[in-house]
């Protein structure tokens, strides 16, 4: 009878964790700060929210939703991040002349230098509006970290054009904050992503990093698209990671296993870099990504 009572009372609050949990906030947040959300709902279920996760009277004590181990999307997005080849800037960030994409992909947020849509801009993903596949409209609205948004009023540019070299280093898409001992220290950062590269011999490459680490790196040539997934799981401590050479889904990883020694009691970035291999021919689009943590002490 205890038991059926427990279960009753706790399947309701299963249910609203489910909710809080996947959505934009910490797991390791006080559950007290999670009061508003559950609300009377939780009070009638009989249910208190402080101390940690013990059980009185058919009642269920939590301090934090971390220590629940219950996962969380820290980031999702099917809008697409574009790195493409070098092209035409005409004035006010009207783009075109780059190397054809596979289709027309529509909204986007895409990667220009610095100097490269203006005489005077500063380096970053800008919301770029696509027309065709070669030809864009770029507006003044940069990427800046966290979960990406459709811009649904876009600030056109007023500028006189750059000229539009596109960059063979490393450049930040997308990247989201891993809270601070978010991860416990059993704890782990999983990811999942489609790509389109530009089907030729060079290599382009997905790179992710936390902490300003490289934790995996994912190289394609000669594919159209391709899938990559990584998991980046802490070794027992908050400064101990262990995570696969290449964030291919392939069952072959080619390569030893890398090491980090980020400190994850800390808040982190976690972030994925885009590269091509020439700028006059390539690009590389991250057309998906989901980033998720599994939170274990």
């Amino acid at each position: 009878m205890v038991e059926h009572t427990l279960m009753r009372k706790l399947l309701p609050l299963l249910a609203l964790l489910s909710v809080s949990a996947w959505g934009q906030v910490s797991p390791q947040y006080s559950a007290n700060q999670y009061l508003g959300t559950l609300g009377t709902a939780g009070a009638a279920q009989g249910i208190t929210m402080a101390g940690d996760c013990t059980q009185s009277a058919g009642n269920i004590t939590c301090t934090t939703l971390g220590g629940n181990n219950v996962p969380q999307v820290l980031l999702q997005t099917g809008i697409p991040f574009v790195v493409s080849s070098s092209g035409t800037m005409a004035n006010n960030g009207a783009l075109s002349a780059v190397v054809a994409m596979p289709r027309t992909i529509g909204n986007s947020y895409a990667y220009f230098p610095a100097n490269t849509i203006c005489t005077s801009n500063a380096a970053g993903f800008y919301w770029t509006e696509w027309g065709s596949t070669t030809a864009a409209t770029v507006y003044n609205n940069v990427y800046a970290g966290g979960q990406p948004e459709v811009v649904a009023s876009p600030t056109a540019f007023s500028c006189t054009a750059g000229t539009f070299t596109q960059t063979t280093t490393q450049v930040q898409s997308v990247s989201v904050t891993v809270p601070a001992g978010s991860m416990g220290v059993n704890g782990a950062l999983e990811g999942i992503m489609l790509i389109e590269p530009v089907n030729n011999g060079n290599t382009k490459y997905t790179v992710w990093k936390l902490g300003g680490s490289q934790l995996g790196a994912f190289g394609v040539s000669a594919v159209a698209a391709a899938g990559g997934c990584f998991w980046i799981t802490n070794q027992g401590l908050a400064t101990a990671q262990i995570s696969p050479p290449s964030t291919s889904c392939s069952a072959n990883l080619g390569g030893a296993l890398n090491t980090g020694s980020v400190n994850t009691a800390n808040a982190q970035t976690l972030q994925i870099n885009m590269q091509i291999g020439t700028a006059s021919t390539d690009y590389l689009i991250l057309d998906s990504v989901s980033l998720k943590l599994v939170p274990h002490n």
